[in-house]
């Protein structure tokens, strides 16, 4: 395996790393794990892609992640960019910290652990 191989645009590929040898054949063919990070530019989400092989070769391993990275654009393309909270929602999310924490701190204050009989 080269360590070299074709990765989409915007997205990253770390160097494959060696688990052990297989079980399935008689040689014990080595397997190795690839992991490679997806990056839609469009929107910056991202998905991990873990490869677990021992005979792939490098023109399929390619096609196998052009694969992935189409049905991955496919899948966020249509989904709107991550937009920081408003602050109407960050006072709900505020609300209901405090909220969690006065029932942390009645439960606490109970003898058995619960405040619901």
């Amino acid at each position: 395996m080269c360590p070299d191989i074709w990765v989409p645009p915007s997205s990253k590929s770390e160097p494959p790393v060696l688990i052990g040898k297989g079980h399935k054949t008689l040689e014990g063919k080595w397997i190795f794990s690839r992991k490679i990070t997806l990056r839609n530019p469009k929107n910056n989400r991202t998905q991990e892609l873990c490869i677990l092989d021992d005979e792939l070769s490098d023109d399929a391993l390619g096609q196998l992640i052009g694969e992935a990275y189409e049905n991955f654009l496919r899948d966020t393309n249509d989904l709107a960019e991550r937009k920081p909270p408003t602050r109407e929602e960050r006072l709900q999310v505020g609300d209901a910290l405090r909220e969690l924490r006065a029932h942390s701190v009645k439960r606490h204050e109970s003898t058995n652990g619960k405040i619901y009989y």
